[in-house]
């Protein structure tokens, strides 16, 4: 599958209405995707990052590559704090135990360390563009 086919996969799961309003969304140019998708041509690294920008859970990996899923959970990192967070500043509020503190505590560091992973991950592939280890070249007709 090309990157163009990836792309226009990708625009089919996110439900755009067409590839005009996926770019308008995105912040780019008209034609861009629409060209990308129709002719095999190339696209910049800035084009990637808007989209990403954009959706946050898709998987650059997987729209560069090819490799992995298409989308990745980002349902935490979304999430200013995990779900239950409220619930136990609550009772740690109420009960002076240090159990909950320390659920609490555990429960914010799992956070801070999964969105700190996730962070390089992003970064690694942002590196990637600007010391050119990652080339979107045009496919051969």
């Amino acid at each position: 599958m090309t990157f163009g086919e990836r792309l226009n996969s990708l625009i089919i799961a996110l439900e755009a209405k067409n590839i005009t309003s996926f770019e308008d969304r995105v912040g780019v140019s008209r034609k861009i995707f629409s060209k990308v998708i129709k002719e095999g041509t190339d696209t910049g690294c800035k084009n990637v990052l808007k989209i990403w920008e954009n959706f946050p859970n898709v998987n650059l990996h997987w729209l560069l590559t090819g490799s992995g899923d298409m989308f990745i959970d980002v349902s935490d990192a979304t999430k200013p704090y995990p779900e239950n967070v409220a619930t136990h500043s609550v009772v740690a509020e109420s009960d002076s135990s240090d159990y909950f503190r320390e659920e609490y505590i555990k429960e914010l560091k799992n956070h801070i360390s999964s969105l700190q992973s996730e962070n390089k991950d992003k970064q690694s592939i942002i590196e990637m563009f600007r010391n050119g280890e990652i080339i979107m070249a045009p496919r051969d007709k």
